[in-house]
């Protein structure tokens, strides 16, 4: 499985999180010999409505055998545009690591998951479940 990290910068920005989650997606996973064999990729987005393109070219790049899991670090839009760029993917699924003001996707769970949301090392092994 490869794992896809889309951040929207914008939302830490005044509270200066961004380094930390960085660093907590990294310290997830084994550092390899080479760039290449990175389990993991890190996607900070420059304008909106760009990760739609980001999560379709790197879904894209992977084999079509192989599970892709994007993680939208970030907002309710953010989450839309993940959507979005891997609409026509049979391969991939999205989760949400919920920064956003109302945290809207994660509530859908109940007030108690919303934590839950930002346990980056959950997420990585947390099970899929179809949504048609």
């Amino acid at each position: 499985m490869k794992h896809f990290f889309v951040i929207n910068p914008i939302l830490f920005e005044a509270s200066g999180q961004l380094p930390e989650i960085i660093k907590a997606i990294e310290d997830c996973f084994p550092s390899p010999e080479k760039e290449e064999d990175k389990e993991y990729k890190i996607h900070i987005t420059l304008f909106p409505r760009e990760a739609i393109a980001a999560v379709h070219h790197y879904i894209s790049s992977c084999p079509k055998e192989e599970t892709v899991r994007i993680y939208s670090v970030g907002g309710a839009g953010l989450f839309f545009e993940c959507l979005n760029g891997m609409v026509d993917f049979p391969n991939a699924e999205l989760t949400c690591v919920s920064y956003g003001v109302a945290s809207e996707f994660a509530l859908t769970f109940g007030q108690v998951t919303t934590e839950k949301f930002q346990d980056i090392k959950s997420l990585l092994t947390a099970p899929s479940r179809p949504v048609h």
